[in-house]
C-alpha cells in the first residue's frame, strides 16, 4: 500500500470539513441499543447546525435526514447502515459501522450526500496536507501544552 508523502493530500477535501458519525461516541452515549429513536445533532457555538433522526435495530441503524445545496429544494434521505462487532482481547466487543458504499468496516462515517467511510468520500486527514514546518510546529505546540509552557 502506498503511503502519502509531503503534501500527498493537497487539493483533496479534508475529513474535518464534513459531519461525522463516530461509532465510539454513539456507543458511549448508549445510542446504539436496539429499539431507540432519537435526534443526533451537530452544534457550533452552542447552536444546532444540523440534525438527523436515528432509529436503531439489532444489527443496523436507520438514518433519516434532509440535505440542500445552494438554496435548492431539500432532498430526503433514508437508508440503513449495518453494524458489525469484533471481540476485544480483554472481553466485550467493539462495534463498527458497515459502510453503505463499500461494505467495509469503519469507525467513522462522513456525511456528504450519504454517510460513508473516508475512502468512499475521497477525504484525507488534515495532517496529510501539512508541510514539514507545519508538522514540526504542531508537534512543538503539543509538547508545550503538555509541559504547560507558553
Amino acid at each position: 500500500m502506498a503511503r502519502g508523502g509531503h503534501l500527498a493530500g493537497t487539493g483533496k477535501e479534508k475529513t474535518t470539513e464534513y459531519r461525522q458519525l463516530n461509532v465510539s461516541n454513539l456507543t458511549k452515549a448508549g445510542c446504539l441499543k436496539p429499539n431507540l429513536r432519537y435526534q443526533w445533532e451537530w452544534k457550533r457555538r452552542g447552536n444546532v447546525i444540523a440534525a438527523i433522526t436515528v432509529t436503531t435495530e439489532q444489527d443496523r441503524i436507520k438514518l433519516d435526514y434532509q440535505t440542500s445545496t445552494g438554496g435548492q429544494d431539500k432532498q430526503d434521505h433514508s437508508y440503513y447502515i449495518g453494524l458489525s462487532y469484533t471481540p476485544c482481547h480483554m472481553g466485550g466487543q467493539r462495534t463498527w459501522f458497515i459502510c453503505p458504499s463499500c461494505q467495509k468496516r469503519a469507525a467513522i462515517l462522513y456525511g456528504k450526500r450519504v454517510f460513508a467511510c473516508r475512502k468512499c468520500c475521497e477525504l484525507v486527514y488534515p495532517i496529510t496536507t501539512e508541510s514539514k514546518l507545519d508538522r514540526k510546529t504542531r508537534k512543538l505546540d503539543k509538547l508545550r501544552e503538555r509541559l504547560q509552557w507558553q
